[in-house]
């Protein structure tokens, strides 16, 4: 339920970039692949999808972004505990309880540690995509 709840949350950012990125894609290139003889798999595959490769680029990096910061989310469907059974459980729900339920002094310091890394994974894998997926759109033009 947490995942379609995500995905219905946040459906909404990815149609309007997509759909920005094809209308910004002049009918002057698909009419030129037509009279080339190409067909409309082919148009697709060679015109349009290298124009749309910055704008999966995009919204490829900020949906892996925005699922590690599902925190309200979870902690609104199953409580600090992930319910059911930790099934939700998730790295914002572990800085919680690690922070505030631990019950020791050293909570925060090992929460902020906790955070710490998750920030070096994120930016360090956003920072790699990011320019895979460039090197990748200027491949394909």
């Amino acid at each position: 339920m947490v995942i379609l709840v995500n995905a219905w949350q946040w459906v909404g950012f990815p149609m309007l970039l997509f759909s920005a990125a094809l209308a910004s894609i002049p009918d002057e290139y698909a009419d030129a692949a037509r009279v080339d003889g190409a067909s409309s798999w082919q148009a697709f595959r060679h015109v349009t999808l290298p124009l749309l490769a910055p704008a999966i680029g995009t919204v490829s990096v900020l949906t892996f972004v925005g699922n590690f910061n599902v925190f309200g989310l979870v902690y609104a469907m199953g409580g600090s505990t992930g319910n059911p059974a930790g099934a939700t459980d998730v790295l914002g729900l572990l800085f919680y309880r690690t922070a505030f339920q631990s019950g020791g002094v050293n909570g925060i310091g090992q929460s902020s540690a906790l955070a710490v890394l998750m920030f070096v994974f994120i930016f360090g894998t956003s920072v790699a995509a990011t320019r895979y997926l460039r090197r990748y759109a200027r491949s394909l033009t």
